[in-house]
């Protein structure tokens, strides 16, 4: 699989912009980190961040809530996970686990 965006930034930035206006700036940051981190961890081409961003605007609605934009960015990790790419799996793991930090409620709820 060739890629069109060999760096990354492109893509990273268009799944950051998605939650610009839906995420704290904290928040966001932490998103941009992590997807960073993805694409430094798994630098293989099968796991460009323009599957991701392509599998994840498959999932997306004008509607979608913040929430449901988490969970869909978590769907298309996990959903792009195949025998020829199972790091798929440990890429969902990671947005999983920030999709529960900003979605949960807070114990002081």
């Amino acid at each position: 699989m060739q890629t069109t965006d060999p760096t990354g930034i492109f893509n990273r930035n268009k799944l950051s912009e998605e939650f610009s206006n839906v995420l704290p700036d904290e928040a966001r940051l932490k998103l941009d980190a992590i997807l960073l981190e993805i694409q430094t961890d798994f630098p293989e081409s099968c796991y460009s961040l323009e599957y991701l961003n392509t599998k994840f605007r498959s999932f997306l609605t004008p509607q979608s809530t913040c929430g449901q934009k988490l969970e869909s960015l978590f769907q298309a990790a996990a959903e792009l996970t195949t025998a020829e790419a199972p790091k798929w799996e440990f890429i969902a793991a990671r947005l999983l686990y920030f999709c529960l930090l900003y979605t949960s409620p807070s114990p002081r709820d």
